[in-house]
Order: C-alpha cells, then sequence, then structure tokens
C-alpha cells in the first residue's frame, strides 16, 4: 500500500504519486459521493484583526496544505482497469506559485453565523467537498455583526470572498487583492480582538477528527507566528526544494499498512480468530432508534456547554467515583433512553463509539514517523452494553433518587471496565484489521491493496477473516441467536485543551469547538469534549428522519439526567 512514482500524463513534465485506499479509506469513500461522512469542525475565537489579514491566511494554510499533501490530493479511478478501484492521486506543486494558488481554491472568507453554516454544509446540495476537493477553510465573521470595523466587508451580492495573491521571492512583498480592492488591513488598525469562526473540511476517507483539531491547532500557531510574508514565502519554497522526490516520507500511509503484523503461526491465528467471533457473541444489543422518514434529510446540530464551575464540579465527581466524564456520558445516554421506554427492559442498550489506533501504529523506519503526514484514518470500532433497566421512581424520595444514583455510576464503572478489556486486549490490533476488511467488503471491496500497489484476489486475503459460525460450533456450544442492534453512534474526543495549547497564540482566545459528520437519512451522532474548561454534548440528528419529538425528548432526558447526577448529585 506504498506510494507509487509515475510521470504525468498530461505532458506537463511533472511527477504523479499514487497509492489505493485502505479498507477504512475505502468503505468511508464508498458512501461519499452524496456527502456522508463530509467532516467539519468549527472553532470560535478572538484575535486581532491583522492576525487574520486575508494575506496571512492564505500563507498560513498554504503551509499546513505542503505539510499534509493528502489534503491536495484527488481521488481517481484508472480507466481501462478491470479492477476500477479507488485511489489518491497527488500531483506536487512544482513551486510556490502553484502553492498559493491550489491553497487559494480551497480557501474562502464567509459573513454568516455558525448556524448558517451547519445548516449549508449538512444540508446542502451539492456538497462542498468531492474527490477533487478533499479540503476546505472557511474563516467568518457572523452574519448578524454589526461592527463596521469588520475586516471582511462583504457585499450581500457576494456572499464568498476569494483571495487573489500574487507572489515572488525576490524580496517583493506579497500583494493581496480582496473583492477587487486592495488589501483591507491599514498599517495601523487597531490592536482590538475582533471575533472569528474557523471552519475546516475534510471527508472522512482522507482523516479523522484528531487530524481535524491537530490541524486547527497547527493553522492558529501559524497565524500567531512572527515573520512577514517574503519570509513565509521563502520557507515555503525551501521547503518545497528539499521534498521534490521525497513526497513518499511525507505521504501517509493507510493505517492498516502500519499496525502491526497479523500473527503468523496457524495456532495464533486461530485463537484470534475464535476471539473475534466469540467477542461478537457479547454485542448484544435490543434497541433501535424510532426512525420515521417524514420529509427530506434536515441536519441540525444541538449542544449543552456546561460551565467551568459545573465542568470542575463533573470532574471532581467523576474522580471521586473512579470514573471518566467519557464513562459517564455512555451512562447519560443509556439512563436518558431508559427513562424513554415503555418496554423491552430485558435486552440492554447497545452503542458504538471509536477508538485511535495511532497508539498502536509501527512505523518502518524513524524517518517516516517524523516526516509523515498525521491526515489518515485510523480508527476502529468497539460496543459497549448496559442494562436497559432503571430504579422505579415514585415519590422522588431521597431513597429512590439515590437509588438511582448508585445504579449510574454501576453503569459508569462498567463502561470503564468494558474499554479496558478492550483496549488491552492482545487481540485488539487482529479485530482492527478484521474489521476493517469487513467494512471494505461490505462496502463493495472485490480486491485488497498490497505493498507495492498491485492487487490481489479477495480469496487469497481469507487468511485473515474469521471462519464462519458454524466452523465455531465445533469448538463451542451453539446458542439462540441474539439480537446485535446498536442504539447510535458516541464520539468522545476527551479534553481538547491537551491539543490546543493556548500559550502558543497568546494574543488569541478560544470560546469553542465542535466537530460533526454529514449524515444520511436517518442518522444521529452523539458527541462530547471537554474544551477551554468546559464540558460540552453535541447532538447532530436528522430532524426529519424520526418519530416526532422522540429525539427532542432524549435530548432532554440527557440534560436531565446530567443535572441531577453529575452536577447536583
Amino acid at each position: 500500500m506504498a506510494w507509487t512514482r509515475l510521470s504525468s500524463q498530461n505532458g506537463s513534465g511533472g511527477e504523479v504519486w499514487e497509492r489505493p485506499l485502505g479498507d477504512s479509506e475505502f468503505a468511508f469513500h464508498a458512501f461519499s459521493h452524496t456527502g456522508v461522512g463530509d467532516m467539519f469542525l468549527h472553532l470560535s475565537f478572538s484575535a486581532p484583526p491583522s492576525l487574520l489579514d486575508p494575506e496571512r491566511v492564505l500563507l498560513a494554510w498554504s503551509t499546513l496544505l505542503l505539510r499534509h499533501p493528502l489534503l491536495l490530493s484527488r481521488v481517481i479511478r484508472h480507466e481501462g482497469d478491470a479492477l476500477a478501484e479507488p485511489c489518491f492521486s497527488f500531483a506536487p506543486p512544482k513551486n510556490t506559485d502553484e502553492l498559493l494558488d491550489a491553497a487559494r481554491k480551497r480557501l474562502t472568507f464567509e459573513r454568516y453565523t455558525k448556524a448558517e453554516f451547519v445548516d449549508r454544509y449538512m444540508n446542502g446540495s451539492p456538497r462542498p467537498l468531492d474527490d477533487d476537493c478533499i479540503a476546505r477553510l472557511v474563516i467568518a465573521r457572523s452574519g448578524s455583526s454589526t461592527d463596521g470595523d469588520s475586516p471582511f466587508d462583504v457585499a450581500s451580492a457576494s456572499p464568498s470572498v476569494p483571495v487573489v495573491v500574487s507572489s515572488t521571492v525576490t524580496g517583493e512583498l506579497v500583494t493581496g487583492l480582496v473583492n477587487g480592492h486592495t488589501n483591507i488591513y491599514d498599517a495601523d488598525r487597531s490592536s482590538a480582538k475582533a471575533s472569528y469562526d474557523l471552519y475546516l473540511c475534510a471527508p472522512h476517507f482522507s482523516g479523522d477528527a484528531l487530524p481535524l483539531h491537530q490541524s486547527a491547532h497547527d493553522f492558529l500557531v501559524l497565524l500567531s507566528a512572527p515573520g512577514n510574508a517574503t519570509d513565509v514565502l521563502r520557507s515555503l519554497e525551501i521547503d518545497l526544494q528539499a521534498i521534490e522526490g521525497k513526497w513518499h516520507d511525507r505521504l501517509p500511509l493507510p493505517a492498516e499498512a502500519l499496525l502491526p503484523s497479523p500473527a503468523q503461526g496457524r495456532l495464533a491465528r486461530a485463537a484470534a480468530q475464535v476471539n473475534y467471533l466469540k467477542s461478537q457473541e457479547r454485542e448484544v444489543g435490543g434497541h433501535t432508534l424510532p426512525r420515521k422518514q417524514h420529509g427530506p434529510l434536515r441536519t441540525v446540530l444541538l449542544e449543552r456547554g456546561f460551565s467551568k464551575e459545573e465542568t470542575k464540579r463533573v470532574l471532581q465527581i467523576c474522580k471521586k467515583r473512579g470514573v471518566s466524564a467519557n464513562h459517564a456520558v455512555f451512562a447519560l445516554v443509556d439512563v436518558a433512553w431508559a427513562r424513554m421506554l415503555q418496554s423491552g427492559f430485558e435486552l440492554p442498550i447497545m452503542n458504538y463509539t471509536a477508538l485511535s489506533l495511532r497508539p498502536y501504529l509501527t512505523y518502518p523506519n524513524a524517518e517516516l514517523e517524523k516526516h509523515m503526514s498525521y491526515w489518515f484514518v485510523a480508527l476502529t470500532y468497539f460496543n459497549i452494553v448496559l442494562p436497559a433497566f432503571l430504579p422505579k421512581i415514585v415519590t422522588c424520595s431521597q431513597h429512590e433518587r439515590r437509588s438511582f444514583e448508585n445504579t449510574f455510576w454501576e453503569r459508569c464503572r462498567s463502561v470503564r471496565d468494558q474499554i479496558a478489556y478492550i483496549t488491552q486486549s492482545k487481540f485488539l490490533v487482529h479485530r482492527a484489521r478484521i474489521m476493517g476488511a469487513q467494512r471494505a467488503e461490505r462496502a463493495g471491496r472485490k480486491w485488497s491493496p498490497v505493498t507495492g500497489g498491485t492487487a490481489v484476489p479477495v480469496s487469497s486475503e481469507r487468511a485473515l477473516l474469521p471462519p464462519s459460525p458454524d466452523a465455531l460450533g465445533a469448538i463451542s456450544p451453539r446458542y439462540e441467536p441474539v439480537p446485535s442492534k446498536a442504539l447510535m453512534g458516541i464520539s468522545l474526543m476527551g479534553n481538547l485543551d491537551k491539543v490546543y495549547l493556548a500559550d502558543q497564540y497568546p494574543e488569541m482566545e478560544l470560546h469553542d469547538v465542535a466537530t460533526a459528520s454529514r449524515l444520511k437519512a436517518g442518522g444521529l451522532l452523539f458527541l462530547a469534549h471537554t474544551f477551554a474548561g468546559r464540558m460540552w454534548l453535541h447532538m447532530a440528528y436528522d430532524e426529519n428522519g424520526f418519530e416526532k419529538g422522540s429525539m427532542e425528548r432524549f435530548w432532554t432526558e440527557v440534560q436531565k439526567a446530567a443535572e441531577q447526577v453529575l452536577i447536583d448529585g
């Protein structure tokens, strides 16, 4: 699954680098043509307007794209290839002008609110991203702002402001034109802070939430760095010259190529396969969302931000109980849904979540580990199973409330133990490989890429796959099939203050951050993180995809449970 260097086919004399998509990339790409899985990150912050000069933004964005060339790649299918599977194709910029032009095409300045962006991005057609453009950066000012000193003086008839920059590296300064006018920033502009919204967009087949957040942090660092435009341009030119012909050190490999090799011995492989099937038997869930499509897809994003004082209270009580805030989020979802049930208490509630594989990756050499871009998908998935029944609360007595709270914390500890069992298992990497291969196969993959970019039939890959349930029956007793239905996906990013190191951009003040992905009809994703000392809960869902009022009631129950146990408990 290595990158292959090819000669340009258009006679330009340049080079092109290609590699097939890995299993996880393929699985995400297969459903991306309608925008499903297109991620966005929103970051709200205040900064001196001089740091958001369009020229400065463009140069910082160009630097970030040069560090992560996958974001400048396209996804193509070779004509005449019987397999005709998608692959990444990267044509390196030959000079700074080409790099700036590529960055400019992926950058816009807007004037709209977060709600307006979410509606456009999550529900708009056509999708903002496609196989020819897999990254976009938007810098926005709120459309409700009446600040006459706004750096984005955008006419109402021109919602997007492209940045046009002509550059030289001969000592001349960069000249910027915005909306047909000279640079709108004056040398004497006040250093008073203004409010901005940053939106970073990329499809899920190109990466996951961690690269999104890390890139946003790195971008703020670049904006805050000392130096003028000429210095940055010279740095870009030096980097382009140094990396010429060596892009394979920077272009990311798929996560599957960096996972430790699977067990080779027959006995070890059999043990791993049996472990995978046995783990599937434990994944029992009998509850699903009440989906009922009564209109076109319309995704909305709800959020609940806890104050810094409330967040401290949550973290303190979780620590006292021997669990984390992430464990508590699973329990919140469980008890909130259980409170809505009229029946089905005998079957547990199962939710799924993602696990980053980055701590488990092994690089073939130190140079690759040092220079390779972090923009790639490195996720596997697992399920958390919790009971659906709750103690009855009739009189709201202190005893009944205490019984409910004890149940909540017991479920938090169950989540903690389940996660520890999964993450500490010596079969984790094998299960991740199997799950990735199965997801790709379900998405239509007919072959599997191997080192060098060649293709082999699926049949030669079957050694990776577990035996059939019938084969397993010979070594374990048969049971009646049990339901294995997941209620929803829960995305947990933990403490993002470990990613956004505020001391590296002291002139900026960060307010809040959120991520989400475009959903399919009837889709829902629950998210949680801590940022700037505050805990946040988010829920993105198709408001036309469920029984009327059901998701709104669930969201209310989540907040009630949080108030009862985490804030007032």
